[in-house]
């Protein structure tokens, strides 16, 4: 993820383009504790699906999240660009800090929590469906951009196990994903992705860590 900041004012606005690996959907959360109650930018980049970016608010949680435009809002999100390279969407939006729609987040100049999450295959199939249980982070990012690497912070680690703890059972988060098992040439397709070999693949390479 990278962004920048231009205007002023109520009219200061915040470029963001970020990626993650799914040509079905990609999300990022604004300001949230969870996936409930969240406002959401969600979209794709292409690939397989057409590529779209959309202003959403997730209230129930790790469920299909409500247009802003559904629940009586606006769509504050303006699209850059979007493609899909290399088995990653690549989005890039703008949209004010301060929108004045309820269910968009303040976006501030200081620390704040962020959620990300993507469509990981074979849990999650279109758009309706719910991302797969480690196909999410949040994390505390330093929006002002100084410092941010420096300052950046897991709350919930994703893969935290080292190579001699590594967990091959079926559901586990250290089960690397469809992309992942292409880079690392077990398989030769989403097509070919299950989780028997996600878990053949864990057994076989233990030093490995997706």
């Amino acid at each position: 993820m990278s962004w920048g900041f231009s205007g002023s004012g109520s009219s200061e606005e915040i470029e963001i383009e970020f990626s993650l690996p799914s040509d079905i959907f990609i999300g990022l959360g604004i300001d949230c504790e969870s996936s409930k109650m969240c406002d959401m930018i969600v979209g794709n980049g292409g690939g397989r699906t057409p590529s779209f970016i959309g202003d959403y608010f997730e209230v129930e949680g790790d469920r299909e999240p409500h247009t802003d435009e559904d629940l009586g809002g606006t769509n504050d999100v303006t699209l850059i660009s979007a493609k899909y390279e290399d088995y990653y969407s690549i989005l890039r939006f703008t949209r004010k800090l301060n929108t004045g729609d309820k269910w968009d987040s303040v976006i501030k100049k200081e620390k704040m929590n962020l959620v990300y999450a993507w469509c990981e295959e074979p849990f999650c199939t279109d758009t309706s469906s719910a991302h797969a249980p480690g196909s999410w982070e949040i994390i505390e990012l330093d929006m002002s951009g100084k410092g941010h690497e420096s300052t950046s912070t897991s709350i919930k680690s994703l893969r935290n196990a080292t190579s001699s703890e590594l967990d091959c059972r079926a559901g586990s988060e250290d089960l690397c994903s469809c992309s992942e098992l292409i880079k690392f040439k077990a398989i030769e397709s989403f097509d070919d992705c299950t989780q028997t070999a996600a878990i053949a693949f864990c057994k076989a390479n233990p030093d490995v860590i997706c």
